[in-house]
């Protein structure tokens, strides 16, 4: 049976077809491979849709954590935290409705709506009524 198989001979014929056949299969192997990185980049692009939806929604839990921490913090502490009128945050007692600054830093806190520092004679600085920070 060797003796048959190796003296044979492959015609023009047969070595167009052999061809045609190999050019086939890598076009098709080709194919294969686009097909396949294509999945890949998809698979890929949903990972990452994915992972930063997880983060998002893990930055947003932490941070409903953190003020929920600062809230209980401020409440044990019993303060209360202020905004001035360059934007600094300051932490006073808790338990009062209006607070105002002074020019060299002092603070007056009160409950009385009606009390206003730039109204007094006797007051030598202005005064800047500052906000409570929700």
């Amino acid at each position: 049976m060797q003796a048959v198989v190796s003296s044979s001979r492959a015609t023009p014929r047969m070595l167009l077809l052999m061809e045609r056949v190999q050019q086939e299969q890598l076009q098709s192997a080709g194919q294969q491979i686009q097909f396949a990185a294509a999945w890949s980049r998809q698979i890929s692009q949903y990972a990452d849709q994915a992972r930063q939806q997880v983060q998002q929604s893990w930055r947003q839990t932490q941070q409903a954590h953190d003020e929920m921490f600062w809230q209980f913090n401020d409440y044990i502490k019993d303060i209360e935290r202020y905004q001035t009128s360059n934007g600094t945050v300051q932490q006073l007692p808790a338990g009062y409705q209006h607070a105002w600054q002074g020019a060299n830093g002092t603070v007056i806190m009160t409950n009385n709506a009606l009390l206003n520092p730039n109204e007094n004679e006797n007051s030598t600085q202005n005064w800047n009524r500052i906000q409570r920070v929700r």
